[in-house]
């Protein structure tokens, strides 16, 4: 019998109920259980002595206790309103008793009851649980003056008043001796739930520690990984200037008025670079874009520069395609014993011949994948490069394809990689290389730095907020 009693009052699982509405709980399902059985025992005590009005007002209390029962194991937040309505119930039901049967039935002592629920969940709302108390002490003397000066509405024999009076002081007792028990037995069970979660909590809090501080150290040392890798690349990018050809190179070399540079890597050192010497009353020049970005990138460019200083100021060659044809050959040797590895570069190169005209200069141009543009005084000029590129397996009998131009004064060279045209909106859409020579027409008639300038801001506005995809180089040359 006592497992399916203490269901009565057990917290439904299902109702994941927090631990500070644990006492809460159990007032108002105490208060709903013992409402509902009470009342049926008034009921038939009532039909008994031929009360029918407080047979009536029995029938109400059930359906309000049942409510209130079965209100309070579905739902949370709703205490405070079921406990004033269970209080309500039991004031008028005290009350009307009272009035209709006499102060010795003892109906009075059920003022007691609500009095001691307002003081169990005082410390849910203090403010309430004085008014209500209060007004319970109120009604009570209001009941007893009453009484003193009243006789009873209805009278019933003296063994009837007797069953009454002595029930209602066993029933009160019990009542209260129930709801403190239980009461108790709750807040104790909260409070130890309470105790284990906040060992639980304060272990996982010091674990949590041990992990921050493990964090912390770790991040302190990915830190200073991360310094020592950028101090490195930092001082590989000063290598990287020292050895390759810079912008004041081509001024000498071109005039200082007569070359544009624009040199931007994705990282902070670069897979691009351009070169330039001159040999034999022959100036060269070279733009490549090496497989890759950022270190590996860089260090092909290390490469790159060491084998055109070995083919052109050491053996001689001056011919763009047999210096594309010499840089293939060493590229292939190089890599020859590592399987996996492709790695090569797009290249653009000019050869500068001197001629008898002032107005004329004889350009041989050869490209792996690159092309040359020429913005002359009417038009734009695209000349091809070879369509394959320097390194990886390349077809026996292959060779780079080499062009004659003859420039006027005036007319302008730009040597490109492909990171400008392959930079790609917020739409995820390239710049194109339509749309590249269409802005490079525009530059007719305009001063080289001007034309640098709107290059510029013409790849802010394109590219806005996106990341830049690849190192980006334009050398443009005034004839």
């Amino acid at each position: 019998m006592l497992n399916p009693l203490a269901s009565l009052f057990a917290i439904p699982k299902h109702l994941n109920l927090p631990i500070e509405n644990y006492k809460d709980f159990a007032i108002v399902s105490s208060a709903g259980v013992l409402g509902f059985i009470s009342h049926c025992a008034f009921l038939v005590l009532f039909l008994l002595v031929k009360v029918y009005f407080m047979v009536y007002l029995n029938i109400g209390s059930l359906i309000i206790f049942a409510s209130i029962y079965f209100i309070n194991r579905h739902s949370i937040g709703k205490a405070t309103i079921l406990l004033i309505l269970a209080s309500f119930e039991i004031v008028i039901h005290a009350t009307c008793a009272v009035i209709i049967l006499g102060w010795d039935s003892n109906f009075h002592l059920y003022l007691f009851i609500p009095m001691l629920a307002a003081l169990l969940t005082a410390s849910t709302n203090t403010t309430l649980s004085d008014i209500l108390n209060i007004s319970y002490s109120i009604i009570y003397i209001f009941l007893a003056v009453y009484t003193n000066h009243f006789s009873a509405i209805i009278t019933i024999s003296t063994s009837g008043l007797f069953v009454f009076e002595v029930l209602n002081i066993i029933s009160v007792s019990f009542i209260v001796i129930i709801v403190t028990r239980y009461y108790s037995h709750t807040a104790h069970h909260a409070s130890q739930k309470l105790t284990k979660f906040n060992r639980k909590l304060k272990k996982q809090g010091d674990k949590l520690t041990i992990f921050n501080e493990e964090l912390g150290r770790q991040a302190k040392e990915l830190i200073k990984i991360n310094n020592q890798t950028n101090d490195s690349i930092r001082y590989a990018l000063r290598i990287q200037k020292a050895v390759l050809s810079s912008t004041s190179d081509l001024e000498n070399l071109f005039g200082e008025k007569n070359v544009i540079v624009i040199y931007s890597p994705k990282d902070i050192i670069s897979g691009d670079f351009y070169w330039a010497t001159e040999i034999d009353k022959k100036k060269i020049i070279a733009v490549a874009d090496c497989t890759g970005h950022g270190v590996p990138g860089a260090m092909l460019t290390m490469i790159g520069k060491s084998l055109l200083n070995n083919i052109i100021l050491e053996k001689k060659i001056t011919e763009p395609a047999l210096i594309l044809d010499a840089l293939q050959h060493y590229f292939s040797t190089l890599f020859k014993n590592e399987q996996g590895i492709q790695d090569g570069m797009d290249i653009c190169l000019c050869v500068f011949n001197e001629t008898d005209s002032l107005n004329m200069r004889l350009v041989n141009f050869a490209g792996a994948k690159r092309p040359l543009f020429i913005l002359k005084s009417d038009k734009l000029l695209q000349i091809q490069g070879s369509r394959k590129t320097i390194g990886g397996r390349q077809k026996k009998g292959s060779e780079y394809e080499q062009c004659e131009v003859l420039l006027n004064k005036g007319d302008i060279l730009y040597l490109t990689t492909d990171g400008y045209v392959d930079q790609n909106n917020f739409l995820r859409k390239k710049y194109g290389t339509l749309r590249f020579k269409r802005l490079l027409t525009s530059f007719m008639g305009k001063a080289l730095n001007q034309q640098k300038k709107i290059l510029l801001e013409e790849m802010k506005v394109h590219r806005q907020k996106e990341e830049q995809r690849d190192d980006i180089t334009i050398i443009g040359l005034k004839i």
